[in-house]
């Protein structure tokens, strides 16, 4: 606690001097060497402070953008463990987070976001395009990776700097997939950054970074203006702490608010003799590898009537009682929604029978209804009967493809999921529907008759009814997120 509080003391101290470099002792006369030193096995102790100011704009109802003032101020505090780097370049490190906290304000409603404590080990896979967040200890929240993966990454510092000596005064270009990790976007269109070696005095190297960069992030636009300063201790060759500034404008997405804010990122690190969380000892114990599953996320439906895993490109638009819905986004296309309902529980003895699943389907879309492309019954990876009805139709003139499932476990608990998209989209979704419903696991809990639909034949499945009622989700020419779920990064 008291190492923590020095450390704070000195990120505080930091920020003071934002704008203020001594101007005695340069070295202008000579060049400075800036290479950083990542080894295996170091030890830092990371301190973080984001604050956040602006406004979301939403355009739920597609009938107008609508903005929501809002002020975000986050803390984090972790350990960190380099485990593998590549000349001078941190590849894989993992962190046991201390604090990881964010107060939200969105107009007159408040926030707390923080991180689980079945989450707190992370790793973070630093690649040639991208620095991919998640922990080897299941799959996180999408708030809780929100939370965490912010601007400033301290894991992508290093390549920040020259790889040339160069005298004070002399500047440089970052490279754009260095500038994309660092602003945790996902890719940088077109950037006008420049950095430069202000000064070098008593062992350390101040250094700025200031442009503008275009962008997308799940393919949607952003621009942003930066401007930073960070130190380079020259013993320790590291850099040692950064200070980020931020005005960004990033567009409305199909599952996203736009926003135009202003954003302030303090960060600073240093060595760390001992880690108890990071032992050899203790990490052993985990696969700390970086896998295709290591992304997926959890979502825990309203009231705990279900819980699935999913793919970081579905997003969670709503959550309510009777209904949750997902849309999955990819590269800024809409490419389908998922519309769950958790339904009344059935008698053992009473099972809904697939050929009654489907005339209850046919019935509901009426003049929307073409053809039955495939009707089956199956059991899922984790024991679930299933029944699955696949309906080719048109929708405001739109080619639409319905995928139905009812799914009920041994104890009689049933749910309905009910995945729309726009046919000609249907590679692109390439079965996905599958990977999601395979992870559902139903929970018991009081359900009221009055609020859930009734399986049986002649009535209309709740999710089934949203989805017929909702054919623009599909459009992948619309632009209109919702009431945004509120985390760090919004």
């Amino acid at each position: 606690m008291i190492r923590n509080r020095r450390h704070f003391l000195t990120l505080a101290a930091s920020v003071a001097a934002w704008g203020v470099f001594p101007a005695a002792g340069l070295l202008a006369a000579n060049t400075v060497t800036l290479t950083p030193l990542a080894t295996p096995g170091k030890l830092q102790s990371v301190l973080a402070v984001i604050e956040v100011e602006g406004e979301l704009r939403l355009n739920a109802d597609g009938q107008g953008v609508k903005t929501r003032p809002m002020r975000v101020t986050a803390n984090l505090a972790y350990d960190e463990k380099t485990l593998t780097a590549e000349q001078g370049q941190l590849r894989h490190v993992v962190r046991h987070y201390k604090k990881a906290e964010a107060d939200i304000k969105i107009a007159s409603a408040t926030i707390k976001n923080t991180l689980r404590d079945d989450v707190k080990l992370v790793c973070v896979d630093v690649g040639e395009e991208s620095a991919t967040v998640y922990s080897p200890l299941g799959p996180m929240l999408r708030d809780e990776l929100e939370l965490i993966k912010v601007p400033g990454e301290p894991a992508v510092w290093n390549g920040l700097l020259p790889t040339q000596p160069v005298k004070v005064g002399e500047t440089w270009k970052p490279a754009d997939t260095t500038l994309a990790k660092l602003l945790s976007i996902e890719v940088v269109t077109q950037a006008n950054v420049t950095a430069k070696l202000v000064e070098v005095k008593a062992g350390m190297a101040a250094l700025e970074l200031e442009g503008t960069v275009a962008g997308a992030i799940g393919g949607i636009a952003t621009d942003i203006n930066l401007k930073a300063k960070y130190n380079f201790d020259l013993t320790k060759r590291q850099v040692t702490w950064l200070a980020l500034g931020l005005a960004e404008k990033r567009a409305i997405g199909h599952a996203e608010p736009g926003y135009e804010i202003t954003a302030r990122v303090r960060v600073s690190q240093a060595p760390l003799a001992t880690s108890a969380e990071l032992a050899d000892s203790l990490l052993k114990s985990f696969d700390l590898t970086f896998r295709p599953g290591s992304t997926l996320l959890t979502h825990d439906s309203a009231e705990g009537a279900f819980q699935l895993l999913h793919d970081r490109r579905w997003h969670v638009m709503a959550d309510h009682r009777d209904a949750t819905i997902l849309r999955l986004i990819d590269h800024g296309d809409l490419i389908a929604q998922c519309n769950i309902t958790r339904l009344r529980d059935q008698p053992a003895d009473k099972k809904l029978a697939l050929d009654a699943f489907q005339q209850e389907i046919t019935g509901t879309l009426g003049k929307n209804f073409e053809q039955v492309v495939n009707a089956e019954e199956s059991t899922t990876d984790n024991g679930l009967r299933q029944l699955q009805v696949i309906i080719a139709g048109q929708a405001q003139d739109v080619p639409v493809q319905w995928t139905y499932y009812h799914l009920t476990d041994s104890a009689g608990h049933s749910t309905s999921m009910v995945f729309t998209m726009d046919a000609r989209l249907a590679e692109r979704f390439a079965e996905l529907d599958r990977s999601l419903v395979g992870t559902l696991v139903m929970r018991p809990r009081p359900i009221d008759e009055a609020e859930v639909a009734t399986p049986t034949a002649g009535s209309e499945p709740a999710a089934a009814k949203s989805a017929r009622e909702q054919p623009a989700a599909v459009k992948t020419t619309a632009s209109s997120a919702g009431e945004p779920r509120p985390a760090i990064r919004k």
